[in-house]
């Protein structure tokens, strides 16, 4: 298997990083077909994405348990629930979606002001 190429990439409010060539290459395609004026606009709507994924994912849980996650964890639904594997998943995926929007959300404050 080859060893994959890299390239060396900065992004304003972000250190210098380095990805796959093929990656770059498509960044680049991008830009030049006028989907994303830069890398850096490119990044900012990755990071968007994620935090709306994540705010949907809380909606769809609330609506499923019919509460907050910080009531599902203060009421004790997975032990109510016995344990099963979906509720279990469903915790630490609704945990998971509490959790990664605000180091998204810091990424983000970074990548636009600054």
């Amino acid at each position: 298997m080859a060893k994959a190429e890299f390239e060396r990439l900065r992004i304003k409010g972000l250190q210098l990083i380095s990805i796959p060539r093929e990656i770059a290459d498509v960044m680049k395609l991008f830009i030049e077909a006028g989907i994303v004026k830069s890398e850096g606009e490119l990044a900012v709507q990755e990071v968007k994405r994620r935090i709306l994924k994540y705010e949907l994912m809380i909606r769809v849980f609330e609506s499923s348990y019919k509460m907050s996650f910080q009531k599902f964890e203060e009421q004790d639904i997975v032990e109510k629930l016995g344990h099963t594997w979906n509720v279990e998943r469903d915790y630490f995926d609704w945990e998971l979606a509490t959790t990664e929007p605000k180091s998204f959300k810091e990424i983000l404050r970074r990548l636009t002001c600054g």
